[in-house]
């Protein structure tokens, strides 16, 4: 299939078929020679390994990416608890279908892919990965998103951290890191690693280092402190009420974000309090 074409519902419809129809086979085939883990720079990147800088950007350029576009990290594996080699590298090789302009690598009989945020077409491929997941029993991961690809490393950190948080065998197949960072937040110990893990709104508003948006996020802060009471709130920043909901209205239309879910509010709260407290922000942070 050539990579520069869209992969397609017939595709994915003929690839289900090879697949029920090859998989008796599969089992006589010897993966080894086709792909050896752990061995190029991306994986080397996530793993915080000594890697190349020359030889990053050189596969940059082939997959036409920009060091500084926006990424995040998929995990995949089988529910199942020892899935062999051939089923691992089986897998991968059904992610490349799916999605060609990715990384895909096989990291400690896992397969994690690398997504570039600017594929217009990512959330379609990754509805058909969850489809793939669902029918074969799989989990799939979700990392944070970072608008770096050195950054990667404090992704794949968060990843694997997920296996400490929920039972991935029997968590839903699609699980995001959104849905633990509130307790990851509260138990890691570097200041770097709480960094890239505070919501990624958040994130991207405090990175504008503005009085203006300082100002906002203390406001959504203080909001959320006083369980979204607005009479609380404006008294607490001497503010007028109708002030206070525009403001507060503002800063949510600004940052994109939900405020109806409790686990969203709180992970958000969480974010600014670590934020405000340690008074921190991203100068000297490397890239780990």
């Amino acid at each position: 299939m050539q990579k520069e074409r869209e992969f397609n519902d017939g595709d994915k419809t003929i690839l289900t078929i090879l697949s029920d129809i090859l998989s008796p086979y599969m089992s006589k085939l010897n993966f080894n020679s086709v792909y050896e883990w752990g061995s190029s720079v991306f994986s080397k990147l996530l793993m915080r390994a000594d890697y190349d800088m020359d030889a990053l950007h050189m596969q940059l350029q082939y997959y036409k990416w920009n060091e500084n576009d926006s990424y995040h990290l998929l995990l995949m594996g089988y529910r199942m608890s020892e899935a062999n080699d051939m089923l691992i590298r089986l897998l991968r090789s059904s992610v490349l279908q799916i999605l060609p302009f990715a990384v895909v690598e096989i990291i400690e009989k896992q397969v994690v892919v690398i997504v570039n945020e600017k594929d217009i077409h990512i959330q379609r491929r990754i509805e058909s990965l969850k489809e793939i997941a669902d029918r074969n029993r799989l989990y799939i991961l979700k990392s944070l998103s970072f608008e770096k690809i050195t950054y990667l490393n404090y992704a794949y950190e968060q990843i694997m951290s997920m296996e400490k948080f929920t039972d991935i065998q029997k968590a839903e197949f699609f699980y995001s890191f959104e849905k633990v960072a509130a307790k990851y937040l509260l138990t890691a110990e570097k200041k770097e690693q709480k960094l890239y893990a505070v919501h990624p709104q958040i994130r991207k508003a405090w990175q504008r280092n503005t009085p203006k948006m300082r100002e906002e996020l203390k406001t959504l802060c203080v909001y959320l402190e006083n369980n979204r009471s607005i009479a609380d709130t404006a008294r607490e920043l001497f503010l007028a009420r109708n002030t206070l909901v525009y403001r507060i209205r503002k800063v949510i239309e600004e940052l994109q974000i939900d405020l109806e879910e409790k686990e969203t509010r709180w992970y958000i709260l969480l974010s600014l309090k670590i934020l405000f407290i340690q008074g921190i922000g991203w100068e000297g942070v490397g890239r780990g």
